[in-house]
């Protein structure tokens, strides 16, 4: 078990493992390439330096736009070290937003993948894209931005530094930037429209906290190997000496199934629509999980009881299964195992008791506040944090393990992404022939998580159904305000339902009926 008290303790560990397990493997590329404990600590180094070089200085914006890969391990890590700022950026966001967001930050750096600035740059490529409803940014315009590639040259890609180059070792390196405990470190963006870009904003203190409080969850040691692309559970893996084995992008359910079993897994970390894949794809062969599995550790959306009782019957008895509940401004804030879960018979989902150094408390309305030693410093443009609301309703139990009731404002989560409706419902109705209209989540028990559900009531009763939907379809795909990971699934013209005398829409009515409609 390792402790980290500082951000300079990331680097001191991994300069101590480098010392005295040099040959072991750290990282297995999807590929099966093999990453030393010895390279990697030269690879980060090296990057760092480079990119000091290459005029980065302390507090700079990095936009960070790399699919998890050993590259992308090294380039976040070489970042930090040399006292730049990570601002995680999902390009599908749109152009429009995009935007808004990187004047906020105002970015000295891009790091994000060829194949991105390529087909970004490409006006073919944009068209066939914006034709499926995702407007890409034009990442390699951004003014007064070094460029760094992961990947060889294609055409599009703006003049840049290719991320193999920045890794190769050199004679000297640099110290890592030493850095204050309110230094911002990682900025990630998690709603808003172009007008209010909020952004989290975490520090070395926060970052630190996070990774001391990752052995909370897991067990992880010099003997573990681990199956994972979250960076969130692929640095504390590395931290602690641990194997950790990158699954391909995109992944199938046979290919994640057969990594596991290769490469001996002993914890696996998954989003609960990717577990639901793999129990599902076993179910269908006749096949189980293997016996080496120690953890299964599942986070970033709501866990099904019914995905557990099935994954159940794949595991050995001995294979512990963790739901960790948490948020992008404070993660772990609690755990349950798969045994305490299914025991619960209260009203409501069970998440666990607040793990220590976490602490709670149920506002008004019983919506969930949670702070503690990792929490976020603040929004970006805010002031600082000592709690936030979660948007989460609940309610703590006789031993103070939280219990969610529901979710404030009718979030709805779609894999690890968070959809707010009241953002994009608004703009909705002010398209012509539409009186009301609510965005639902609905439960899809074939894909393992919600659907998005636009339902629509129209302004009269007899109208051009077919015409209302593509009005509305245009609208979402032309609304620059709309961000295009939340557009809808599903488009449903019907009246609403309303609860009681209030006349207002009974959202949970409505979830009920469109899935019985199913």
């Amino acid at each position: 078990m390792i402790h980290i008290t500082s951000l300079e303790g990331v680097y001191e560990t991994l300069d101590r493992l480098a010392r005295e397990r040099p040959n072991a493997v750290a990282l297995i590329s999807p590929r099966g390439r093999r990453t030393t404990f010895a390279a990697l600590h030269d690879a980060i180094r090296a990057t760092a330096t480079r990119l000091q070089t290459e005029g980065m200085q302390p507090g700079d914006a990095v936009v960070f736009s790399v699919r998890p890969s050993v590259e992308a391990i090294i380039l976040i890590l070489a970042t930090v070290r040399a006292g730049g700022i990570i601002v995680a950026a999902d390009p599908g966001m749109g152009a429009d937003l995009f935007a808004a967001r990187m004047a906020a930050v105002r970015p000295r750096f891009v790091m994000a993948e060829s194949l991105l600035y390529a087909i970004s740059a490409s006006r073919i490529a944009r068209s066939v894209l914006r034709s499926r409803r995702l407007e890409l940014p034009r990442v390699g315009k951004m003014e007064g931005c070094r460029f760094v590639r992961v990947g060889r040259w294609l055409p599009g890609t703006p003049r840049s530094l290719d991320a193999a180059r920045l890794i190769r070792p050199l004679p000297r390196y640099n110290p890592p930037v030493q850095h204050q405990a309110d230094d911002p470190v990682l900025i990630i963006f998690t709603s808003g429209t172009t007008a209010d870009p909020r952004a989290v904003v975490h520090t070395a203190r926060s970052i630190a906290a996070m990774l001391d409080a990752s052995h909370l969850i897991a067990d992880l040691d010099a003997n573990t190997n681990v199956m994972t692309d979250q960076l969130h559970s692929i640095l504390p893996a590395l931290l602690a000496g641990a194997r950790v084995a990158l699954p391909k992008i995109g992944a199938r359910p046979p290919e994640v199934l057969n990594l596991l079993r290769c490469q001996s897994a002993t914890h696996a970390f998954f989003v609960p629509s990717d577990l639901h894949r793999l129990v599902t794809y076993c179910e269908q062969r006749d096949q189980a999980f293997p016996d080496t599995l120690r953890q299964i550790v599942l986070g970033s959306g709501p866990v099904d009881l019914a995905l557990l009782a099935r994954l159940r019957l794949l595991i050995s008895g001995a294979t512990r299964v963790t739901s960790v509940y948490g948020l992008t401004e404070m993660a772990p804030v609690a755990c349950v195992e798969m045994i305490e879960k299914p025991a619960w018979q209260g009203k409501g989902d069970l998440v666990g008791a607040p793990l220590p150094g976490a602490h709670v408390r149920i506002g008004e309305g019983n919506e969930l506040y949670v702070g503690g030693g990792w929490l976020c410093d603040r929004y970006l443009g805010g002031e600082p944090l000592t709690e936030v609301a979660t948007g989460d309703l609940a309610w703590l139990d006789d031993e103070g393990r939280i219990v969610l009731l529901g979710r404030a404002k009718d979030m709805i989560i779609r894999g690890a992404y968070n959809i707010y409706p009241a953002l994009y419902e608004g703009k909705i109705a002010e398209i012509p022939g539409v009186a009301r209209c609510a965005l639902v989540g609905v439960w899809d028990e074939h894909i393992g998580d919600e659907r998005v559900v636009l339902t629509i009531e129209p302004v009269v009763e007899e109208v051009d159904y077919a015409q209302l939907k593509r009005r509305v379809e245009q609208a979402l795909r032309t609304d620059a305000l709309v961000d295009t990971l939340a557009l809808p699934d599903e488009i449903v013209v019907m009246p609403l339902p309303e609860a009681g005398r209030t006349h207002k829409i009974d959202r949970n009515a409505l979830r009920r009926k469109l899935a019985d409609e199913r």
